[in-house]
């Protein structure tokens, strides 16, 4: 796939899933009838964000990466993260103030996943670290792959022990670390494994 592939593909995920059901839940107060996503499998999560860390890395010309460009795409992540905010809180009116499971809006967090991979990217290019600090950060970085493959799964199980973890900001930290952690904690189980430590 070549850069206007890859552009191509991050623009279909955004308009599908965050731009029309957005722009649905305004005008019809409801989420599409029709699920989009389970047609597009390049669009799934397990397919897109590896794309879209392979493209990142391999595909964009970082030397062109300024300071400035960083800032315009923080202030694109700020402003879906912020739409999708509110349409969570629109959509949440329609529901009898539940807030549905609104799987529709997930492409709002993909602007933020470019800035923060790019930024912290443009933080540590020259920065000199530590090994320990270096051993941590590659640690981490080497469990982000069952942290994803195992994300819903562990999410939904602690999500039981807190009681309006949707809704409160704390318990939904507490979930989020807790995942987190669970799958990076898998993630070393299964690299002991020496025929699956070459996948993971």
């Amino acid at each position: 796939m070549d850069f206007k592939c890859y552009v191509y593909l991050i623009g279909v995920q955004l308009s599908l899933q965050f731009i029309i059901p957005g722009a649905y839940y305004i005008v019809f107060g409801m989420a599409p009838s029709i699920p989009l996503l389970q047609y597009t499998p390049l669009l799934t999560t397990p397919v897109l964000y590896p794309l879209l860390g392979y493209f990142l890395e391999k595909r964009v010309d970082f030397t062109k990466v300024s300071w400035k460009v960083l800032g315009v795409i923080g202030c694109i992540a700020f402003v879906s993260i912020l739409s999708s905010a509110l349409l969570c809180i629109h959509a949440a009116g329609y529901a009898k103030c539940k807030i549905p499971d609104l799987p529709w809006f997930l492409g709002c967090i993909l602007p933020l996943c470019i800035f923060v991979y790019l930024g912290i990217k443009k933080v540590f290019e020259k920065a000199i670290i530590g090994s320990s600090v270096s051993g941590i950060l590659s640690l981490m970085g080497g469990s982000v792959f069952m942290v994803m493959i195992l994300d819903n799964i562990i999410r939904k199980s602690v999500a039981t022990l807190f009681a309006n973890y949707e809704t409160d900001i704390l318990p939904s930290i507490y979930v989020v670390l807790i995942t987190v952690l669970g799958g990076m904690v898998a993630g070393l189980i299964v690299k002991q494994i020496p025929w699956l430590k070459r996948i993971f």
